[in-house]
């Protein structure tokens, strides 16, 4: 399905539920912060630039997708994605998570829902935004240890892709790191 209106489709994946079709631009405040990355850039002014081809879930936990929750949405999860590359300080999560809320209203989601909504991910959100450090290291060094158990294990660094719950999607590590697991509890047996 391809929704021209809000300019993205339907993706059939594991971890994702849509795609960008082209670049979206939605004011978000948080100019002091600016910066850039393959997929989203936020401006000096203010402005985010979520770029074409970006992929993610749409809202989470006992919710449901439509077309006044895309766009809170999708500038809400790349937000959190921001905080946890470490490229927006999670001190902004609240301003984050009121500004997903402001988004819901300004497309038309009554009072209610839009509460619900806010009230999920304050409660529920702190842990998808913390910065993911075992992720950041496997990009910026040729080889990390991971303590599993008691064991200590050389993890080879690759580049990694994550979705937006933090999960390793994507890489071989992701089947690595689950074999390497098993490996150790095996060895503590």
């Amino acid at each position: 399905m391809i929704n021209e209106e809000y300019h993205y489709k339907c993706i059939d994946h594991d971890d994702y539920k849509y795609e960008l079709l082209r670049d979206v631009y939605s004011w978000c405040g948080l100019g002091e912060h600016a910066f850039s990355s393959e997929f989203m850039e936020l401006k000096r002014d203010g402005t985010l630039i979520v770029k074409k081809g970006y992929r993610w879930d749409g809202c989470s936990g006992p919710t449901w997708d439509t077309d006044n929750t895309m766009h809170g949405g999708l500038i809400h999860d790349v937000l959190y994605q921001a905080m946890r590359e470490g490229l927006l300080h999670g001190t902004n999560r609240k301003t984050v998570d009121l500004l997903f809320y402001k988004l819901l209203r300004d497309d038309g989601m009554n009072w209610f829902r839009a509460n619900y909504y806010y009230y999920g991910v304050r409660i529920m959100g702190k842990q998808y935004a913390k910065l993911m450090i075992l992720l950041i290291l496997l990009e910026l060094t040729s080889c990390v240890q991971l303590n599993i158990g008691s064991n200590v294990v050389n993890v080879s660094s690759q580049k990694v892709m994550y979705n937006s719950k933090g999960q390793i999607v994507g890489s071989e590590l992701k089947d690595n790191v689950a074999d390497l697991k098993a490996k150790a509890d095996l060895k503590a047996k």
